[in-house]
């Protein structure tokens, strides 16, 4: 009896895992998700299956969960194969003041919290893309990097100005065709220098107000 009521469980929590992967937002979804993950052990718990029952699930269910979002991710991005660009990957901590950061580094263009892993920045020749979902597909780019990302930040339009000993000022050169991805501390923005040739595709259009 406790193994059909363990087998009714399982069945019933991938199927609805299923339905969130297809249907709900990234952000949104992991965040139902881990709602879904918690019921399901409660669930178990209370159809009294031994705790190393409960812990080889709880595995294959995280296990399952990684794979069904990576799917889920490539399946968008072969639906929406269009308008692909190759760019410049550099890395920025907001709140390090990097190069793209403005008076309120503490907000993106877009308005949101930047969070790494989930917000980068686009220079201002990508500004239709302000906004917009975009999925970073290369093998040049750590696991971690790659996967869909919302286009919320904007780069600043020009690197600082030079100043020479003899007082000379050197314009900045202008910042086009780059993305910048938010990360968790200067110094791993700062260890993940400059990646060049990267494949981006836009796979969902722009929203919301974005600022300059």
């Amino acid at each position: 009896m406790k193994f059909i009521i363990f087998m009714a469980v399982l069945v019933g929590s991938l199927t609805g895992w299923l339905f969130y992967i297809m249907n709900v937002p990234p952000v949104d979804r992991e965040l139902s998700l881990e709602a879904k993950f918690e019921m399901s052990k409660e669930q178990l718990i209370a159809a009294s299956v031994s705790g190393a029952e409960i812990q080889q699930l709880i595995r294959k269910i995280q296990s399952l969960k990684s794979d069904l979002l990576k799917a889920n991710d490539k399946i968008v991005y072969e639906r929406t194969k269009r308008r692909t660009r190759i760019v410049k990957i550099t890395w920025y901590h907001p709140q390090s003041r990097g190069i793209n950061s403005d008076s309120d580094p503490s907000n993106t263009a877009a308005m949101t919290k930047p969070v790494s892993g989930v917000h980068i920045a686009v220079s201002r020749d990508l500004k239709d893309w302000h906004g917009a979902r975009i999925y970073l597909d290369s093998k040049k780019l750590p696991v971690r990097y790659r996967g869909v990302r919302w286009a919320h930040d904007l780069l600043n339009d020009r690197l600082p100005d030079k100043v020479l000993p003899n007082g000379t000022v050197i314009r900045g050169a202008l910042i086009r065709n780059q993305i910048d991805i938010v990360a968790p501390s200067e110094k791993e923005a700062i260890a993940m220098g400059v990646v060049l040739g990267v494949e981006v595709r836009l796979i969902e259009e722009p929203e919301g107000e974005y600022h300059d």
